[in-house]
């Protein structure tokens, strides 16, 4: 079996001691029961990556376009000739708007099964549209090839329920969450020594944010409510874990508010060493509008921490409101501040919250039989 993976994963490129993802090891595990595994990056010629060979039969390609447009062409022109010289079975593509047209292009010419992923923005989803106005033509790209693919696989229950009421057949979706490698106990190390080193004598709570600093995660949001919530406790701590796009408007923001010695921007943290700063926290935050099934809402979870989220997908999968956590609206920020506010008072049910969603973590599937379950599911492509 020969499978071609479209994506955006640039973190394959990175050091493994420095990487901010498990990314590398999981394409390691996809490969071990595949006969070639090609993944082809979109990926600026300005980054300077070079071609990886994985394992013997693992083969990570960038595109490396002068920019976005040409990378794009790229990708399409490299996926091409892959098709061509090695047969490819089965393209997998990350998005469907982008990725998903070279999908439809290499199905259309060469007979490969395309199998689109809607993993964050679903094209559908009302507050991915209103973000700009090119999500409305991509949106409409992105249902036609929804429509042309032979299968679609999503990571959250909200997201296949939402592709079912827009007409998707149940039986052409494919659910898999992509767990972290130490699903079943994350490894911690320093967190106390982290803890003590943030705290330093004045602060008593922190919160955690964990991802890419993009608009689509509500950062701005979460920084604005801040104040609100500093101003009934005013020891909390935020640290906001990732880069991105946004950071340095939200770096001058956080200035603007006066609010800069309760915020730190920690940037990318290695991925071996993120249990830690979840093991430090307390409360961790997603204030995202959109999201697919979010890798650090797993982690956070997995770590036991008590968590305020916005309703997207993978939420409701791991959060009984009230029971094992606060969902709110997404937009309603004025709900999520006093959630956090909340929670900062009442040590009780931060213990409950974040016992209960560590045993609903502990029920998604172990990372094996996660591997196991997508090596299943493209045979039954290839079938």
């Amino acid at each position: 079996m020969k499978v071609l993976i479209l994506n955006y994963a640039y973190q394959l490129f990175e050091v493994k001691d420095k990487a901010i993802s498990d990314e590398r090891d999981r394409m390691l595990e996809y490969g071990k029961h595949l006969d070639e595994l090609f993944i082809v990056v979109h990926t600026l010629k300005k980054d300077r990556f070079s071609p990886i060979k994985l394992s013997d039969n693992i083969t990570i390609i960038p595109s490396n376009g002068r920019n976005r447009l040409f990378s794009f062409y790229n990708l399409s022109k490299i996926s091409s000739s892959l098709c061509s010289q090695f047969k490819i079975d089965i393209i997998n593509a990350q998005e469907p708007y982008n990725m998903g047209v070279i999908g439809c292009y290499l199905k259309k010419r060469y007979g490969c099964k395309l199998i689109t992923a809607v993993l964050g923005s679903n094209v559908y989803d009302q507050h991915w549209l209103s973000e700009s106005k090119i999500n409305h033509l991509k949106s409409a790209v992105g249902r036609f090839v929804l429509k042309y693919s032979d299968y679609i696989q999503v990571d959250g229950s909200l997201t296949e329920r939402e592709l079912i009421d827009k007409g998707i057949p149940k039986d052409k979706i494919f659910k898999k969450p992509i767990v972290p490698m130490n699903v079943g106990e994350p490894f911690v190390f320093n967190s106390d020594i982290i803890r003590n080193r943030l705290l330093c004598g004045r602060f008593e709570k922190i919160l955690i944010s964990v991802g890419r600093i993009e608009k689509q995660k509500n950062i701005e949001g979460l920084i604005r409510i801040m104040p609100g919530i500093i101003s009934f406790y005013p020891k909390v701590l935020l640290l906001i874990i990732g880069e991105g796009r946004e950071k340095t408007k939200l770096e001058d923001l956080t200035r603007s508010l006066g609010i800069s010695s309760n915020i730190i921007f920690c940037g990318g943290i290695p991925h071996k060493y993120i249990f830690d700063y979840y093991a430090a926290s307390d409360i961790f935050v997603l204030p995202s509008r959109y999201e697919g099934f979010s890798r650090s809402l797993m982690e956070a979870s997995l770590s036991g921490k008590a968590i305020v989220s916005t309703n997207v997908s993978g939420a409701s999968d791991l959060i009984i409101d009230g029971h094992s956590g606060f969902i709110v609206e997404v937009g309603d920020m004025e709900t999520f501040k006093d959630r956090v506010i909340e929670l900062l008072y009442d040590e009780g049910k931060l213990r409950m919250f974040g016992e209960n969603v560590k045993d609903n973590a502990k029920k998604l599937p172990s990372y094996d039989r996660m591997v196991e379950s997508q090596i299943q599911f493209w045979r039954h492509v290839c079938s």
